[in-house]
C-alpha cells in the first residue's frame, strides 16, 4: 500500500514505464524508469519506504519525521530528466 502522504504517477512510453513520486506540495521528489509496470510500481514503493522507515539496521531506528520526507526522498532519489 502506498502512503496517502505521497502521490505517484506511472506512464508508459517506448522505453518502458516512467514513474514519479510527488510530495504534498506537488513537487517531484523521486523519479525513474523501469521496463515493466510491476517494476515501476515496486520502485515507487521502495522510494517511499526509504523515507517512511529508517534504513538503519540498528534496533533503535526511528521513522523519518513527516516534515523531512520530501528532503529525504529527494536526497536519495534525485529526479533525473526523462526524455
Amino acid at each position: 500500500m502506498i502512503s496517502a502522504d505521497f502521490a505517484y504517477s506511472l506512464a508508459q512510453d517506448e522505453l518502458g514505464w516512467r514513474w514519479r513520486v510527488y510530495d504534498e506540495d506537488g513537487e517531484i521528489v523521486a523519479a525513474g524508469r523501469r521496463k515493466t509496470q510491476d517494476a515501476a510500481e515496486l520502485a515507487v514503493r521502495q522510494a517511499i519506504n526509504t523515507v517512511l522507515c529508517s534504513t538503519s539496521a540498528a534496533p533503535s531506528a526511528q521513522p523519518v519525521a513527516r516534515e523531512e520526507w520530501g528532503e529525504a526522498l529527494a536526497a536519495r532519489w534525485n529526479p533525473a530528466p526523462l526524455a
